[in-house]
């Protein structure tokens, strides 16, 4: 019993650092297409981590959106992803929140709540 518990541990060890290692890889292909300009490709690699709950990814995909950076500035989904980002522990969500809000009508921070509230309901797919 206790090599079959110390068997299932080490494979999920195992997993979840390959995810890890995934994350990164794909985070660090975001990273470098965005420092290159190429920020088609930040938004591809960095989408899909950001729907797996990663909330670095989720913070750049909310910054992305509150510069305009290869994509239509677009407030409401910034302050979306930067508060999604603050709530799963990155601090730097807050300010994305924060500079979106800036630029938001009252009922337009009232919509990206209520978007934030249903992606998260959503498991982040689709947001």
């Amino acid at each position: 019993m206790k090599y079959l518990l110390a068997a299932i541990g080490l494979a999920i060890a195992l997993l979840l650092g390959g995810a890890w290692v995934s994350w990164t890889d794909d985070f660090k292909k975001g990273f470098n297409a965005a420092e290159n300009g190429d920020h088609a490709t930040a938004l591809r690699e960095w989408t899909p981590l950001a729907e797996q709950g990663l909330a670095i990814a989720q913070h750049n995909l909310g910054l992305m959106y509150a510069l305009g950076e290869g994509i239509p500035k677009a407030p409401v989904y910034a302050h979306m992803w930067g508060s999604i980002a603050a709530s799963n522990g990155n601090r730097d969500g807050g300010k994305v929140r924060n500079l979106a809000a800036e630029q938001m009508t009252p009922s337009q921070i009232v919509e990206a709540r209520n978007r934030a509230r249903e992606c998260i309901r959503k498991n982040y797919k689709g947001c």
